[in-house]
């Protein structure tokens, strides 16, 4: 199954919004649908929002110009058309960077379908775990709540949200950690001993078989 690939440094960046990665994976997709045969792609544009999920033409014009700026785009979008369609020119050196490290998931990933269950931030933190995971056969990562809202656009709320959506469409599966006993005692300004505990962050498991099934 084709699977869509996005550079660490892209997912990772907290500048980079949840709606502009999702339309740079819906360009690299259409990019290799074409079989990297050419970089200009001629976009219905009222279409595409359909299919990305924007709602508005002015929102639309926000996020090809923001890939515009960040230099995945070569085409600056000025003014849309009331009818046909607009070119675009699509720059694969962005996500092309050899010796860069990369995470990928199946091309379902950017389905409409999921997309309506779990938004941008869903599948923004798919990949961002993806991105984490080191050892393929177990797909799971150990990312800090704290990291992830350092490393994307996201607050404490919207993480816990999209997380929750996420498990709850069986995305991911989430293995708590409860407090463990270090055996160690700490002691306070009055010299006072207390026993001190340590809690090791949550392990998040990707279902890719469930991500495959979206159409």
């Amino acid at each position: 199954m084709f699977k869509i690939q996005i550079p660490n440094s892209v997912i990772r960046d907290k500048e980079f919004s949840s709606a502009s990665f999702y339309v740079l994976g819906k360009l690299i997709q259409r990019y290799y649908v074409l079989k990297q045969s050419t970089t200009m792609f001629q976009i219905d544009h009222k279409q595409f929002m359909y299919y990305a999920g924007i709602k508005s033409n002015q929102g639309f014009k926000k996020v090809m110009n923001d890939l515009y700026e960040r230099g995945a785009i070569k085409s600056k979008i000025e003014t849309l058309p009331r009818k046909g369609e607009i070119t675009v020119e699509y720059n694969p050196d962005f996500c092309n960077e050899k010796g860069k490290p990369f995470a990928q998931l199946p091309h379902t990933v950017l389905s409409k379908e999921l997309l309506d269950l779990v938004g941008y931030q869903g599948i923004r933190l798919l990949f961002y775990f993806r991105s984490y995971i080191r050892n393929t056969a177990y797909d799971f990562c150990f990312t800090a709540q704290e990291t992830i809202e350092e490393e994307t656009d996201m607050t404490e709320n919207t993480i816990i949200k999209y997380i929750r959506l996420l498990k709850d469409n069986k995305l991911i599966k989430i293995h708590k950690h409860d407090l463990v006993n270090t055996n160690e005692y700490e002691v306070d300004e009055f010299d006072n001993g207390k026993m001190k505990f340590t809690k090791y962050n949550n392990h998040y498991f990707l279902n890719v078989e469930n991500i495959k099934k979206f159409k």
